[in-house]
């Protein structure tokens, strides 16, 4: 029974359990409507006084392969590591959002200085759509910040000026467009082209700020975000108190990023084109010593042409050997033809074209054989001897003499011819050896003019396309989205604002209601009984007093029975089900003293002693009701507390107890036996034995005795007097007795400490709807207005 009502809820009917939470939320109704007013007045004085927060967003994509306006010699470069490898999505977008690129925007756009105006809870910001120009002609400080109120024919006044951290007091005055002298330095206030009279009378407060500060802090403000995530589409987002100003921003950091890519590969051409003229100047020398040396070895072994020198060496060595071969040949021929002359006869003829290269010598032979042939005619028709073969032999003997003598003469011609070719020969064979040489020599100072004169080209080529290059640069993005966004501020959110502040006014009453409930530690209702032994025999719903005791007014007013014949509220019924239920626990027993206590003062017990004695009476049952709290003497207030009462006859003042019964309005069967004037010694007054005779005498006379006794825990009474009666009732009141005396309460009965013990539940709450017996079975809709108030009356 440690368990407070919530635990026990939870242990329920699930169903039940969000049920009865409703109920308890819904008997704190107002609570609800006061929280959620509140919150929803905090929400709109909020919305009221916040600066609405706008989001603009643009897209951007990277050129990331695109080589068009940068030098092509970069490109080739990058091969062998000249330059860096290709342009990262991930630096790109650090460069993009960079400090260094967000002060050039800050500056273009003068986003140090902000000019705002009051209007209604919050300062509106006037980007671009100031009245007046702030423009310093020396300024003396890093920040400052002043208050410009307009007056009548464009005059101003300067208040509330801070300069860096000084704060000065004084204001200064003076007119649009004449200079005036501040703490800051030399200003010049001048009208925009938006102003007008109607700003006359009205502040607006300008502030300047550090560059450097504002351009980290918009750099920190922007967001950009890949829109794939292997792609080269950035989204950049920036959230502004202006919107256009928003726009503005987004639209100066594109274009500052792209000025900044131009510049960079401007100056990358810039360097490339001064290495290429430094290097061209280089390769002009080299080149030149190069010619230089290729010219003194040609002077040296005076040809122009190595390659053809050594090509026409090579021709006339074998001319060479083509002529002494030839001559060989005609040497050969010409011996022959001078041996067959040595031994040839007259009658011979001698061998023509032996290729002898001599005409004479072809002819004088030619001439030879025709005088043979004739000559051998006529031997044939004549003799030897004939004058004419004669004649024709001494011919032929002269002619071989001479053809003997040119013979000679062409053999020594011949032998000439071919020693002086063999001379030439050797001569041509030296230059042939001496080529190789000569020609590796060349070939290395050529081969080094090559590569030197197909650079300098290149270099050329390449110098004409850098300076193409720096004449174009495109951009390295390309716009996709232009910067755009909803009309409709994003922060704060009118609609989240208000559903949160509505939720938080009904969750913030709900949590306190239901911590409060969780920590409650005393008995609320009928539930909270569950479990106990002792039996359990009703509950009185708590009394709704309808008005004040007026001032002056006595208490004993208060003190009415509220038990009455034909009584339909509610506050009758639970008393008419208390006596059912009372009766059938008595049964047919002579259990006809019934003793009503409590755990606490102030539990109710003396008016349910009253009203339940009175529901018995109704019942045509003779009722004595005894007030046996004889340190209070509650119950003697509803007879008006007369002075002789049960204490002068315990003590022994009167031995007649019936004369001093008082009889109850509208109850003819009930008296009451009041206390009468209370004692020093209530419990000696009760262990005399004198109550015992008085109980006896009682029992006999009346159907049921009821004995208001004082609270168990506080005197002895109860327990003295617990031996003379029939039943115990105890009156447990709700929201004032701790659950954990449920136990003690428990082992009352379990020990049986007080005969017959029973359970009345007093003052549960009607309004809670589940609280009391009505919910159980006797609520029949009658009415209420009375029961025990917070009191126990």
């Amino acid at each position: 029974m440690e368990t407070n009502r919530i635990d026990s809820v939870v242990n329920s009917d699930k169903s039940l359990n969000i049920r009865e939470l409703l109920l308890l939320f819904l008997s704190k109704w107002y609570w609800f409507v006061l929280s959620v007013a509140v919150a929803m007045l905090v929400a709109v004085l909020y919305l009221l006084s916040t600066t609405p927060i706008y989001t603009r967003s643009a897209s951007v994509m990277l050129k990331m392969d695109d080589t068009s306006g940068s030098s092509s010699l970069i490109s080739d470069l990058q091969d062998f590591g000249g330059y860096g490898a290709s342009t990262n999505v991930n630096n790109e977008i650090l460069a993009l959002k960079s400090p260094i690129t967000m002060r050039k925007v800050v500056e273009q756009l003068r986003l140090d200085e902000r000019y705002t105006m009051r209007s209604g809870l919050r300062d509106i910001d006037l980007y671009k759509e100031s009245p007046i120009i702030v423009a310093f002609q020396n300024q003396k400080c890093k920040t400052c910040s002043f208050e410009i109120k307009l007056l009548r024919d464009k005059n101003f006044e300067l208040s509330e000026m801070k300069v860096d951290k000084d704060k000065i007091s004084k204001s200064i005055k003076g007119s649009l467009g004449n200079p005036i002298k501040t703490p800051a330095g030399d200003i010049v206030i001048s009208a925009s082209s938006l102003y007008s009279d109607k700003f006359e009378g009205k502040t607006i407060k300008y502030a300047k700020s550090s560059v450097r500060e504002v351009a980290k802090s918009y750099a920190n403000r922007l967001k950009t975000d890949l829109g794939i995530e292997k792609g080269t589409i950035i989204e950049i987002v920036l959230s502004d108190v202006s919107p256009k100003r928003a726009s503005d921003v987004l639209s100066g950091v594109i274009d500052a990023y792209n000025e900044a890519y131009i510049e960079d590969k401007n100056q990358a051409a810039i360097r490339t084109s001064d290495l290429i003229t430094e290097r061209l100047g280089a390769l002009e020398n080299e080149l030149g010593n190069v010619d230089s040396d290729i010219s003194a070895i040609k002077s040296a072994n005076m040809v122009p042409d190595l390659r053809e020198a050594s090509s026409l060496a090579m021709r006339e060595s074998a001319e060479n050997q083509r002529r002494i071969m030839d001559l060989n040949n005609k040497i050969i021929s010409t011996q022959y033809v001078r041996d067959i002359l040595s031994s040839n006869t007259l009658s011979q003829t001698l061998p023509s074209n032996t290729g002898i290269d001599n005409a004479s010598i072809e002819r004088q032979i030619s001439e030879y054989n025709n005088i043979v042939i004739e000559r051998n005619k006529l031997v044939a028709s004549s003799s030897e001897n004939n004058p004419l073969v004669k004649d024709l032999t001494n011919s032929l003997n002269s002619m071989q003499n001479s053809i003997r003598q040119a013979i000679a003469l062409h053999l020594s011609s011949l032998n000439t011819q071919l020693s002086s070719m063999r001379r030439q020969e050797v001569i041509t064979d030296a230059k042939i050896s001496s080529n190789p040489t000569k020609a590796r020599d060349l070939l290395s100072h050529e081969r080094q003019q090559k590569v030197k004169e197909s650079l300098y080209l290149y270099l050329l080529q390449k110098r004409e396309e850098n300076e193409l290059s720096k004449a174009y640069t495109s951009q390295n993005t390309k716009l996709i989205m232009d910067p755009d966004g909803a009309n409709s501020p994003t922060s704060p959110i009118r609609s989240r604002i208000l559903m949160m502040a509505l939720l938080l006014g009904l969750l913030i009453p709900g949590v306190i209601i239901y911590v409060k409930e969780v920590n409650y530690t005393k008995i609320r209702s009928r539930k909270d009984l569950e479990g106990l032994s002792v039996p359990f025999v009703g509950e009185i719903p708590q009394r709704t007093v309808t008005k004040k005791l007026p001032i002056g007014g006595k208490e004993e007013d208060s003190n009415t029975v509220l038990v009455y014949d034909q009584g339909k509220d509610i506050t009758n019924e639970a008393f008419r089900v208390v006596r059912t239920n009372l009766q059938f626990m008595i049964g047919k027993n002579n259990n006809r003293v019934i003793m009503l206590s409590s755990f606490n003062p102030g539990s109710g017990k003396t008016f349910i002693s009253m009203n339940l004695a009175a529901s018995f009476a109704l019942s045509e049952k003779r009722i004595l009701v005894v007030d046996l709290d004889m340190r209070k003497g509650s119950l003697s207030k509803y007879v008006s507390s007369p002075r002789v009462g049960i204490s002068s006859y315990l003590s022994g003042q009167t031995d007649d107890w019936h004369s001093m019964l008082c009889k109850v309005d509208k109850h003819p069967n009930l008296n009451v036996l009041p206390l009468g004037v209370i004692p020093p010694n209530p419990t000696e007054l009760l262990m005399n034995g004198t109550i015992e005779n008085l109980l006896a005498e009682a029992k006999q006379e009346y159907d049921f005795v009821f004995v208001d006794c004082p609270p168990v825990e506080v005197v002895a009474d109860t327990s003295i007097l617990s031996k003379w009666v029939d039943m115990t009732v105890f009156v447990v009141r709700a929201e004032l007795l701790e659950r954990d005396m449920l136990q003690v309460l428990d082992g009352y009965y379990k020990d049986q400490k007080y005969k017959n013990m029973c359970v009345i539940l007093n003052g549960t709450k009607l309004a809670r709807g589940y609280g009391y017996g009505y919910g159980y079975g006797y609520g029949y809709g009658y009415g209420y207005g009375y029961g025990t108030d917070e009191n126990g009356k």
